[in-house]
C-alpha cells in the first residue's frame, strides 16, 4: 500500500457520502488528476513568497487557501476533466501537455 491509497480511500468516502459519484482512474495520471491540474496550483499560487514557521502554519494556510476557493471554481475544474478525458483518448493514453491536442467537442 502507498501513502497515497489510504487518502483516496478517505477522498472516496467522502465524496460518495456527498452524493458525489466516483470514478475509478489509472495508477497516476497528472492530466487528469484535479489535485496537480487545478488544486495544487491554486494553493502555490496563494502560498507564494510566503515564509511560515512551523507544519500547523503550512496546513493551516493550505487549508484557508483552499477553503477559499468558489465553488463556481471546482465545477469549471469538472469541466476541465471532462475536457482532459477526452484529450487523452485522443492521445491514445500517452502524456500531452496543455492543451495542444485537438479535441471534437
Amino acid at each position: 500500500m502507498t501513502m497515497r491509497q489510504p487518502m483516496q480511500r478517505l477522498c472516496s468516502t467522502v465524496l460518495t457520502s456527498k452524493g458525489i459519484t466516483v470514478m475509478l482512474q489509472p495508477p497516476y495520471s497528472p492530466d487528469l488528476m484535479p489535485c496537480d491540474f487545478f488544486l495544487f496550483q491554486k494553493a502555490k499560487s496563494a502560498m507564494k513568497g510566503q515564509h511560515l514557521e512551523s507544519k500547523e502554519d503550512i496546513q493551516s494556510s493550505v487549508t484557508q487557501t483552499l477553503n477559499d476557493i468558489p465553488q463556481a471554481a471546482f465545477q469549471e475544474c469538472y469541466k476541465q476533466r471532462q475536457h482532459r478525458w477526452k484529450m487523452c483518448v485522443q492521445a491514445q493514453g500517452m502524456y500531452f501537455e496543455g492543451d495542444r491536442i485537438l479535441v471534437d467537442e
